[in-house]
């Protein structure tokens, strides 16, 4: 696995091969046998502790870290609505992502994610999150609507 901690407050990245599945249509399903071979990046920043940013080719994606974190620990589906997560047997976590003009199922390796969360619970542990929230500036922009701008 290539992960590396950057000096910019902390922030912990890893670039991994991947599985891409993809299709424009919301009712096809993806499969892994018509996957693509991709890299992905994961990013993980102590200024947002509770999720993880999963960059592949165009698309950022943010997923709840805990989500993921449960399913490389052998709960076998979390997410809602967009997105759902799955641990599968093959040693793959399945990521499932939906939206108006498509859908993509993203397979990833579990212990190399396992291993990539351990070490953001290393940074920021669990129930450590509020800790380092920066609440006027978050009233702030909820005020100003700049949460939604």
């Amino acid at each position: 696995m290539n992960t590396a901690t950057h000096e910019n407050g902390g922030t912990l990245s890893t670039i991994m091969a991947g599985w891409l599945s993809a299709s424009r249509s919301r009712d096809r399903a993806a499969s892994l046998d018509s996957s693509t071979l991709v890299l992905i990046e994961l990013v993980y920043d102590p200024a947002d502790p509770w999720t993880i940013s999963v960059h592949f080719p165009e698309p950022k994606w943010l997923l709840f870290r805990e989500d993921l974190w449960s399913c490389t620990q052998g709960s076998l589906s979390r997410g809602l609505g967009d997105v759902r997560i799955t641990s599968e047997r093959q040693g793959f976590t399945r990521i499932d992502l939906s939206s108006p003009t498509g859908k993509a199922s993203l397979w990833l390796d579990t212990p190399t994610l396992n291993e990539f969360l351990y070490m953001s619970y290393v940074l920021i542990p669990e129930g450590q999150e509020m800790k380092g929230v920066d609440w006027e500036y978050e009233t702030c922009l909820l005020l100003d609507g700049g949460a939604w701008s």
